[in-house]
């Protein structure tokens, strides 16, 4: 019996052949199971099956509801009433329970039910129709002897969308108190994230997320529908390709079942047709810069380093790995581990990254630009001669208007591919595919530059290094990178991009030196790549420190092109930091406003020149609200407009807590935002800190407890009189093995509140008890000498101690007065 496929909805599937497709997500539906099974007292457990559009949460229930079927025990308990993929006729709570009679009606095929339903249609006053079509739903479980389990699809749209928060506070109460209904309700996002605390149903369901299919599960899949089974290697690509999606994997095993690139454009088009509204409702729901980052990622299709999507997205390596933390946390991009400390990034929904290439972007090259990726990276080399051979045979066989597409994926495995697989493919292609007029200019173009590189292949054959060397960079195989990267010099020793390539590998790898040499015989054989001198001025700044010849590079950068806004914006940042020519960085930065008024960083960097450098506050206000207005998710400029407000008046703490709100409310759940809120009050505000700021501390370490956020609420907790908490703290954080990378002045800062609550002598008790305590021998000193004790040390820590313990008698003497 051949398997039906499991794209199509698992709804209209048979009981046979629901059984047949289930092939994979049986621990998942064993473990829901046993919730089910324990739903025995007055209350029921109800669940959440959470996981992006594909990922088989219809399968899974519809299989949930046939086990209850087919097992004994448990069709005796319950009864599983099933709504439909999308409730749209569900705009109230009364109507949740009349959708509820439609369906038991529709399953029970019994007119009286039918009766029932068309009656309470007519009843208009909501509150009725909730208490009577409830009371017919516990008549029919009475009846029956049974429980009723409620599966519930997208249940985040009904509550998002569809129903007010008041009704759904009414369902929630019927839920918690009636134990013949349990609720087991699907999702594409947690109903339990932060911003929905104050929300009905929020920790009313136990989440069960679905993960992305493991290998094992990808094989099974393909074994099922193609036939045939496969090497670890290729389940591995094929894992990473479909991002463990079950209906894209379905789709790709149908291809690689038929090898037909017109089915397999057809599926995946009508997959993009079917969720456009919800990936564009995706889309549109994220912040404007997150937003930006994501459809760079999106558009790199591949997973890729922060640095990579950094330079798509146009944005600084430290913003966009900002941002990239931020959209893992909500779920829309996923962390791959690659090998030492790299961490690549790939879009958690890889359907969401197909419907970018092929809506998106439009063009044809880029709707077929995820089917190429698959069979290049998939296939082997006999396999992809075999899929090419077919592919042209298919379009031969269809009118010029229908095989577009079948021209630009054989363009598009042609660049893919190596030099020799290259002339193979062209050998095995039919003759009046190549010939056709129809055929894209692009493509004939690529037909004659390879035509021309049979007589000269040089540097055919360097690219092929190059690119291998860069899909090793890529992986974190820095060894195996370096390897192809000194094939391609010693091949082609005058080729620049085979010496950028290594000047790239050498700062990775922080060889700063090597990495110059590097940069230094690229430029001097391509001179004119204003790309390049960027590169080269950025190592020349931030790593060998020669200030003098990194604004030498930055200006080549921008005498090659004066519209190059990231060679502006870091020259201005060496002026500004670095060479303290506060006038040039000025005048930098407002050439950077002028090639690009949004860029929000420039705004928020001229406003701290301004602000700390130059002393014109007003215009420094107006800087920072321009970063803000471009980017609302920029902190820097909130931090510096709470700073001007402290400073100017610190009695009236009113604004700046006003701004700090609006910071938290534009930029949620964002440990670093908090963190730097705290500090900037501890370090300006003299008196006891309003309990907003203790607040953000205590949410700071609660989103991730590190030794910074742990250390700033030492502080306040300290400041504000809360004794055992703030030592306990204190202790804590230096039980921390990673105490080095704190800075000593925000140490510094953490002792002197210490002291200044009395904590004197319990500090000493923790810090000599710690690992730290040899380390931080001077400033255990200092406490002992601000204690009173007597001290008995060398001389050289001695001095040391007695200048930190002036700076505890200085604090004393500021909080007297």
């Amino acid at each position: 019996m051949s398997t039906p496929p499991i794209k199509y909805n698992p709804a209209f599937l048979t009981d046979e052949e629901l059984n047949a497709a289930f092939v994979v997500r049986h621990d998942d539906h064993d473990i829901i199971l046993r919730t089910i099974r324990d739903n025995t007292t007055e209350s029921n457990q109800h669940v959440l099956i959470i996981g992006p559009r594909g990922t088989g949460k219809t399968m899974l229930v519809q299989r949930l509801a046939l086990t209850i079927r087919e097992d004994e025990k448990l069709q005796e308990q319950w009864y599983p009433l099933i709504f439909a993929e999308e409730s749209y006729e569900v705009g109230t709570a009364g109507e949740f329970w009349l959708e509820a009679i439609f369906h038991l009606a529709n399953q029970t095929g019994n007119p009286q039910w039918t009766a029932t339903y068309e009656e309470l249609r007519e009843e208009h006053d909501d509150d009725r129709l909730y208490a009577r079509a409830l009371a017919q739903l516990m008549d029919f479980a009475d009846d029956k002897k049974k429980r009723i389990i409620l599966f519930v699809e997208n249940l985040n749209m009904i509550l998002g969308e569809q129903i007010s928060d008041d009704d759904a506070w009414k369902l929630r109460k019927t839920l918690m108190h009636e134990p013949r209904i349990m609720l087991m309700a699907t999702a594409t996002a947690r109903l339990s994230l932060p911003e929905n605390t104050n929300k009905a149903f929020f920790e009313l369901l136990k989440p069960h997320e679905l993960p992305p299919l493991n290998d094992d599960d990808c094989r099974t899949i393909w074994k099922t529908i193609a036939g045939h089974d496969l090497g670890p290697r290729r389940i591995r690509a094929l894992s990473i390709l479909t991002g463990g999606n079950p209906r894209l994997l379905t789709i790709i095993s149908h291809f690689g079942k038929n090898l037909s690139f017109t089915d397999l454009m057809k599926e995946l088009t009508g997959l993009v047709d079917d969720h456009t509204d919800y990936f564009k409702s995706h889309l549109e729901a994220l912040p404007r810069t997150e937003r930006k980052v994501y459809v760079a990622l999106a558009d790199l299709w591949d997973p890729s380093l922060a640095r990579d999507v950094a330079k798509s997205a146009r944005l600084e390596v430290s913003k966009t790995s900002s941002l990239l933390k931020r959209l893992v946390s909500r779920g829309a991009v996923t962390e791959i581990p690659g090998n030492g400390k790299k961490i690549r990034y790939r879009v958690t929904e890889r359907m969401y990254n197909i419907y970018y290439l092929m809506r998106r972007r439009g063009a044809p090259s880029d709707r077929v630009r995820a089917a190429i990726d698959f069979m290049v990276k998939f296939y082997d080399e006999t396999e992809i001669l075999d899929i090419t051979k077919k592919l042209g045979n298919e379009a031969c066989s269809l009118a010029c208007t229908e095989r577009k597409l079948h021209y630009h994926a054989f363009e598009g495995i042609i660049k893919s591919v190596h030099p020799e697989l290259q002339s193979k493919l062209l050998e095995c292609a039919p003759e009046d595919f190549l010939k056709a007029d129809d055929k894209p200019e692009s493509l004939t173009n690529l037909l004659e530059e390879l035509e021309a590189y049979k007589t000269d292949d040089s540097l055919t054959l360097i690219n092929h290094i190059l690119a291998k060397g860069v899909r090793a960079f890529m992986d974190g195989d820095l060894v195996r990178a370096e390897i192809e990267f000194q094939k391609a010099i010693d091949t082609a020793e005058k080729n620049s991009d085979a010496w950028i390539c290594m000047a790239f590998l050498r700062e990775e790898t922080k060889q700063y030196d090597k990495a110059e040499d590097a940069y230094r015989n690229a430029l001097e054989l391509k001179p004119n790549d204003n790309l390049n001198w960027l590169w080269f001025g950025k190592l020349l700044r931030e790593h060998t420190k020669d200030y003098i010849a990194a604004e030498k590079s930055f200006k080549k950068a921008i005498a090659l092109n004066e519209n190059n806004v990231l060679a502006w914006f870091h020259i201005a940042q060496l002026y500004q930091f670095n060479l303290k020519k506060y006038k040039q960085a000025e005048d930098a930065y407002i050439k950077v406003i002028k090639i690009d008024p949004e860029f929000s960083l420039a705004w928020a960097y001229m406003g701290i020149l301004l602000h700390v450098n130059l002393s014109k506050i007003s215009e420094a206000k107006k800087a920072y609200n321009n970063a803000i207005d471009s980017d609302k998710s920029n902190y820097i400029p909130r931090l510096g407009l709470i700073q001007i407000a402290l400073r100017e008046n610190t009695k009236d703490i009113d604004k700046p807590l006003k701004i700090a709100d609006e910071a938290i409310t534009d930029i949620p759940n964002n440990s670093d935002l908090l963190n730097l809120l705290a500090w900037t009050f501890i370090n300006i505000y003299p008196r006891s800190l309003p309990s907003q700021i203790l607040n953000w501390a205590r949410k700071a370490v609660s989103i991730k407890k590190d030794e910074t956020n742990i250390l700033a609420l030492a502080c306040v907790l300290a400041r504000n009189g809360h004794k055992e908490e703030a030592l306990l703290c204190t202790k804590d954080l230096f039980n921390n093995d990673t105490l080095g990378e704190i800075s000593a002045v925000n140490l510094a800062t953490l002792f002197e509140n210490l002291v200044l609550s009395g904590y004197a002598k319990e500090t000493i008790t923790i810090l000599a008890e710690s690992k730290h305590a040899t380390r931080l021998e001077p400033i255990l000193v200092a406490l002992r000498m601000y204690s009173e004790e007597e001290v008995s040390v060398a001389p050289e820590i001695e001095k040391v101690a007695r200048d930190i313990l002036k700076m505890f008698q200085e604090a004393d003497k500021r909080l007297l007065s």
